[in-house]
């Protein structure tokens, strides 16, 4: 027994041997399985705990120390470590001796990290490039790799091309964003900035021209994919930041890999443009990358929008004149073989920015007015005349006693109550009257009457 013999200044777990307490062999375990060799003994105990004595001289004890290799034996029993012959955490399934051979039947070891097998143990092989396992005894899989086996979204991305057949892996794929570019991997690298993978990458991808990976952070998730750069900016190869298009430049859909000039005609006046603006009406640029159009000179004008140089710049047509359009004018504004409007007609262009020259043919007065020779616009008939139709050259006077309709076509007579003066009908003032049509003057009421005005008679005053 462990504990008999010891109750002087013995312990628990130790017992008398040669007049002294020493430590009980075995761990004070009870043994399970005795196996005795031709010079050596190796027990295993309750707990599984292996545990060898006796000659050591070919390694059969399974201990590195002592007396190994040679004729000194190991009389105490001592405690195997499982390193040799297993996984610490499995139990020994068998054990067994013969002459000076040690056997031990245990399970195999489980794959390290950054290995696989079948199993998940032992014989295993390495993981393939753009996957990883960071956990001891990893079974295999038998998936794709998207990045490695697909085109990509960016299929135009600078280094990559369409593999000739499906890429498997075995181990986890290293999530998009990341990479594994050596096999045996238990981690993956974050891609740097500029450059971005699918699941399962080997290497990470740079971002083609007009294109870039978003750098906030520096978490694999943000290299998943190259975002375009928007109109009115560019990038370089493998870029992380777009860069805004220069003044006089522009690009006009996202995901440009440069920015182009603005042709002559054209101008942008700001950077981060998407377009170009033509040159307006009587400007002009003669230059490409141009910021701004110059004026033309003087009164003069262009014959259409994006003029090119100041041989563009032409005269207009005067109000009251009419020509023919330039080639090419847009919108139309007469520049060639001005001409005069004829009695009847006018000229004036409606655009604001002509000082209404340019007209390309003339207008009609309407009832009502008139119009001389290469007049620029059209009169309205004085009070006492008219115009009963369009294309007048002048006015008739109406007769006495006569005034213009409100719209100046006709002649009305001076109602009963009004008068006739300076080709108006006023009305009568109070105290007079008038009885006729087209009266010339108005009557003043005798005594003992009144009138309210415009009245054509008088009334008599009531006592």
């Amino acid at each position: 027994s462990c504990s008999s013999g010891c109750g002087a200044g013995g312990a628990c777990g130790t017992w008398l041997f040669g007049g002294r307490c020493v430590a009980c062999p075995l761990g004070a375990q009870r043994p399970r399985t005795v196996r005795g060799g031709e010079q050596h003994t190796l027990v295993q105990t309750e707990d599984g705990s292996v545990w060898s004595f006796g000659s050591n001289s070919y390694g059969q004890l399974l201990l590195d120390a002592p007396n190994l290799g040679n004729l000194n034996p190991n009389p105490q029993p001592a405690l195997v470590s499982p390193q040799p012959y297993g996984d610490p955490s499995e139990p020994i399934r068998g054990l067994d001796v013969a002459g000076n051979v040690t056997l031990v039947q245990g399970f195999r070891p489980k794959c390290p990290v950054g290995n696989y097998s079948v199993d998940g143990r032992a014989p295993c092989k390495r993981c393939e490039t753009g996957s990883f396992t960071a956990t001891v005894g990893t079974r295999g899989l038998s998936q794709t790799s998207p990045d490695q086996s697909t085109v990509h979204p960016l299929n135009f991305v600078l280094g990559t091309s369409t593999p000739a057949a499906t890429v498997n892996v075995s181990c986890s794929l290293c999530p998009a964003g990341s990479f594994a570019g050596s096999s045996n991997a238990s981690m993956c690298g974050v891609c740097d900035l500029g450059k971005y993978s699918m699941a399962g990458s080997s290497l990470c991808h740079a971002c083609p021209a007009g294109t870039f990976s978003d750098p906030a952070g520096l978490l694999y998730q943000n290299r998943t994919t190259c975002r375009l750069c928007p109109a009115g900016y560019s990038s370089r190869a493998g870029a992380s930041a777009c860069f805004a298009c220069a003044a006089g430049n522009y690009s006009a859909q996202d995901g440009s890999p440069t920015c182009l000039s603005c042709a002559k005609g054209q101008y942008s006046n700001m950077s981060a443009s998407s377009t170009c603006y033509p040159c307006a009406a009587a400007t002009y640029a003669n230059a490409t990358s141009s910021t701004f159009c110059y004026r033309c000179p003087g009164n003069s004008t262009t014959a259409s929008l994006a003029s090119t140089g100041i041989t563009d710049c032409l005269s207009l047509c005067d109000p009251g004149y009419y020509g023919r359009a330039a080639p090419g004018n847009n919108p139309l504004l007469s520049l060639l073989d001005c001409k005069p409007c004829s009695a009847g007609y006018f000229s004036n262009s409606s655009r604001q920015d002509s000082d209404g020259k340019g007209a390309t043919s003339c207008g009609i007065c309407i009832a009502g007015t008139y119009s001389l020779a290469s007049y620029s616009s059209c009169r309205q008939c004085a009070n006492g005349r008219y115009s009963a139709a369009a294309q007048s050259t002048a006015c008739a006077a109406c007769l006495t006693g006569q005034s213009s309709d409100v719209r100046f076509t006709a002649c009305v007579d001076c109602q009963r109550g009004y008068f006739s003066q300076n080709s108006l009908c006023p009305a009568c003032p109070g105290g007079s009257y008038s009885t006729q049509l087209r009266a010339l003057s108005c009557l003043t009421c005798g005594a003992g009457l009144f009138s309210p005005g415009a009245a054509s008679a008088c009334t008599a005053c009531v006592p």
